[in-house]
This record gives C-alpha cells, structure tokens and sequence, in this order.
C-alpha cells in the first residue's frame, strides 16, 4: 500500500514537471509581422510620440490658460474703467453740493458731517482704484515681458492690453499648431524607420540563405578534392585552394549570420519590444499580388 502512495505521488509530481515546460513554451509564441503590422506596432510603442503627445496636452492647456488670463485682463481692465467712471461721478456730486449753501445742503438731506463722510469715502475709493490699477499694470508687465522672452527680445515693451492679448493668444495657437504638426512629423519619421529596418532583416536574411548555400558548396568542393587528393587525382595545391575556399564560406556565413543578429536587435529596438522576442517577417515581394487584366 505504501509502495503503491509512493509511485502515485512520484507520478503526480512528474506530471506537475513535465506540464510547466509546456506551459511556457505555449506563451513563447513567435511574432509573426507584416511590414504593416510592424509599422502600426512600432507608433503604438514609441515614446518619442507619446512624449509629443503629451507636448500637444501641454499646448492645449496652454491655450485654455492663455483664454483665461485675457479673460481676466479683460475683467479687470473693464472694473478699473467702471471704477473711474464711478469716481468721476461721485466727485462731481460732491462739487456741485459743496457748491451749494448750508440752507440748500439741509433741505436735501445732507448734514455737513454727511459731506465729510462723502469726503472719505471718496478718498478711500480713489486709493484703492489707483492700488488696483498699479497691481493691474503690474500683471500686464508680467504677461509682456513673458512675450518679450519667448520672442526673444532684449527688452520688454509697452504694447498695451489689447496687443498683449492678442499677441498671447497668437502665441499659444502657433505653439500648439507646431506641437500637433511636429507628431505626424516623428510619426513618419518612426514609420520610415521601421520600414527601413525592416527591409534590412529581410536583405540580411536572404544573404544568410546565399552565404549558407555558398557554404554549402565550398564544403563538397574541399570534400571533393580531398578525395581527389588522397586518390592521388589532384595535386595539393588544389586541395589547399580547396580548404581556403571553403574557409573563406565559413567565415562568410558567420559574418552574415551577426549581420542578421545585428538588424534584428535594430528592428527590434525600433519597435520597443524585447530583444528575446523571436519575430518571423513577411517577405513584401512573396506577397500576393492582383495582377490587372490588360484586356479589360
């Protein structure tokens, strides 16, 4: 009985082994890619674009801001005017009753401590309009000098609020029309990219398959005039033209196969996937073509 728990726990355990190596090899696939396919994978993986795009976020914020501050320029440039009208108004009240006798003054209404009172309140408002005018100024010089630095001006200038706005409206739109103009920029760039790598594992996969059959052919020439040789048929000369023949294939083949180890990891690299990733490529000129019917 306890021979028989043994084999059956020995015999689970073999099957828990044998069934990881099967597991892992079942994810292991190979990736199979048209020159489309590669295309559209590689844009998808790029983080040159992603980071373009994220420039194209960083513009449109910009121009929501840029709204904003002429919003509020506009806001308070509209409250400065509105405050001076109410101060002007105000002002030629108090004249015209300072104008006026005492007798006048208490018929309407108005104590002389009223008047000072008028008095006041007018000062304090004029204090204020002028406190809120400096610090107004003082934002637009702010927004100006911001032009002048972007433009690349050695000084500022006095351009006013309508110029600064605009110009800071112009100036947020060209930023993000450059920056969204700039992604499908990089985004032929990357494609022209991996175009190009990938009709370079192609061209490096057909010259392994020439140098291997020169390979081939190398071996049974040397093979050949080493049986010639050792028949006594050829001479030794022959057989060392032989050997260093067949050599120079060997050497030949090696150096194709790095040239195809080298193109992969560049194909791969353009891609962003990992360099283990083993890749099996369309050849475009295997592809099927519809070929047109010249009587129609």
């Amino acid at each position: 009985m306890k021979a028989y728990k043994k084999s059956a726990i020995l015999l689970i355990v073999s099957l828990l082994l044998t069934a990881v190596p099967i597991s892992s090899r079942a994810e292991e696939k190979t990736m199979q890619l048209t020159i489309e396919e590669a295309i559209q994978l590689g844009i998808q993986n790029s983080i040159q674009l992603k980071m373009v795009k994220n420039q194209i976020d960083i513009s449109s914020v910009g121009k929501t801001r840029a709204r904003e501050i002429n919003r509020d320029l506009d806001n308070g440039q509209n409250a400065i005017w509105d405050g001076n009208a109410a101060l002007y108004r105000n002002t030629d009240l108090l004249r015209m009753l300072e104008s006026l006798p005492p007798e006048q003054l208490e018929a309407l209404g108005y104590t002389p401590q009223a008047i000072q009172q008028m008095r006041n309140s007018l000062e304090q408002g004029k204090q204020k309009l002028d406190s809120g005018e400096k610090e107004f100024n003082q934002a637009l010089q702010k927004v100006e000098d911001r032009i002048a630095q972007k433009l690349g001006m050695e000084s500022s200038y006095d351009v006013g609020t309508y110029n600064t706005k605009k110009m800071l409206e112009k100036m947020s739109e060209v930023s993000y029309d450059v920056t969204q103009a700039s992604y499908d920029i990089y985004k032929n760039q990357i494609a022209l990219l991996i175009q190009k790598s990938y009709y370079d594992v192609l061209k490096a996969q057909k010259l392994v398959q020439v140098k291997e059959k020169a390979l081939e052919r190398g071996k049974k020439q040397y093979e050949f005039a080493k049986d010639s040789y050792e028949e006594g048929m050829k001479a030794k000369d022959d057989l060392l033209l032989a050997k260093l023949y067949y050599q120079g294939t060997q050497l030949e083949y090696i150096k194709s196969k790095g040239e195809l180890n080298n193109a992969l990891i560049e194909f791969k690299k353009n891609l962003h996937i990992p360099f283990d990733t083993e890749v099996t490529l369309t050849d475009v000129l295997a592809e099927k073509i519809e070929i047109p019917v010249l009587d129609k």
